[in-house]
């Protein structure tokens, strides 16, 4: 019997993706303004933020359902708000708080019957939470660099950074 064709390793697929993207960026990009270093220095910050969150995810849905992962990989929209708050001592209002504990209130049951029925071991269930904590850091990040320098310079810098992140890791 023929073996299936294995699909390639997570961190291949995200590298193609990875260049694509920037090459799609350098065209568009070529009439973007000189920023100086910033983009660059501020690219690799962001990209290592998206590179590695984005390896925990790979490696999490290799044990965790789609359907699950891209529910706790929505806990962004909690982990956002309160790093906000927590970190910059942004003014978080008492109702996104609230819904904040909706949210994890899901995600705890989520999690909790995934775990009882032994659909995802909580190794799975952890990168994906990770990952979800490393695209917050990255928004939250985001927020902080972008207003100094424009969106195509900071667009090319991060694909470049995550291209060479990718390529480092191949």
């Amino acid at each position: 019997p023929e073996e299936e064709p294995q699909p390639p390793p997570g961190v291949v697929f995200s590298l193609a993706y990875y260049v694509v993207a920037l090459a799609c960026l350098s065209v568009v990009a070529t009439t973007r303004r000189d920023c100086g270093p910033l983009p660059y220095k501020a690219g690799a910050e962001l990209g290592l933020y998206l590179f590695l969150g984005n390896l925990f995810q790979v490696v999490g849905l290799e044990t965790v359902s789609a359907d699950a992962a891209a529910f706790l990989v929505q806990t962004t929209t909690i982990i956002v708000p309160v790093l906000e708050a927590q970190v910059l001592g942004a003014a978080v209002s008492s109702s996104t708080y609230r819904n904040c504990a909706v949210a994890a209130a899901g995600g705890a049951v989520l999690c909790g019957e995934s775990l009882e029925s032994g659909a995802a071991p909580p190794q799975g269930i952890l990168l994906i939470l990770c990952a979800a904590l490393l695209y917050s850091v990255h928004v939250v990040r985001l927020s902080a660099i972008a207003p100094d320098c424009g969106a195509l310079d900071l667009a090319q810098a991060k694909a470049s950074a995550e291209v060479g992140f990718a390529v480092a890791s191949v």
